[in-house]
């Protein structure tokens, strides 16, 4: 099967109601319950962010959310989306404003289920192969560096933070971890901090 070998974010309105779906890889339900956090910390004045996430060889294992949505017309539709993509290791994570006039059940299944249909049909895909986690702290001033180095490395992102530094969460291919940490020393000449696969690497 396919994963997400990338991001991918997309709005749709309906309804004058904003919904921001959110595409990326996971490998497990505590990471995509982390990703969701980070979205909600991220947007303090939403009304909902839902989910849904399918992990596993061949997406045997899921999760999903309506975060107070009635029951049934949120995490669910993305499931089904997703059960439909031919992806899996995918979460889609939809952000929803409320525009003030209600949808009905019938308008938030049908929201819901565009809101992931647009972010799923714009994210890269790519074939899946072994990957380890990895965690990347820099000053501001080598992100745009180290985030492409990463991506030529293969990495598959799943979270930015920035604060008094720049962190970057994701999963590179096994095979490549010792170059992939070779490159971001040579090209930050040490400075930059590399967690992989739990292991501070120099």
């Amino acid at each position: 099967m396919k994963v997400p070998g990338g991001t991918c974010e997309r709005e749709i309105d309906i309804r004058r109601s904003r919904f921001i779906g959110y595409c990326c890889y996971v490998d497990s339900a505590g990471g995509a319950k982390e990703i969701v956090s980070s979205r909600r910390t991220a947007a303090p004045g939403c009304d909902h962010v839902v989910y849904a996430y399918l992990v596993g060889a061949h997406g045997d294992f899921f999760g999903m959310s309506d975060d107070h949505e009635p029951k049934g017309t949120a995490g669910r539709p993305i499931l089904e989306v997703l059960r439909g993509s031919g992806l899996t290791n995918v979460l889609v994570a939809v952000t929803r404003y409320f525009g003030g006039t209600k949808l009905g059940t019938g308008g938030l299944v049908r929201a819901y289920t565009a809101a992931a249909q647009e972010v799923i049909g714009g994210v890269e895909v790519a074939d899946e192969v072994p990957r380890t986690p990895f965690r990347l702290e820099v000053a501001y001033d080598r992100y745009e560096t180290v985030r492409r180095l990463a991506l030529e490395h293969g990495a598959l992102l799943t979270s930015e933070r920035f604060t008094e530094k720049v962190s970057l969460e994701g999963t590179i291919p096994e095979q490549g971890a010792a170059g992939f940490a070779r490159a971001m020393s040579e090209a930050t000449s040490g400075a930059a901090e590399l967690t992989v696969d739990g292991a501070k690497l120099p």
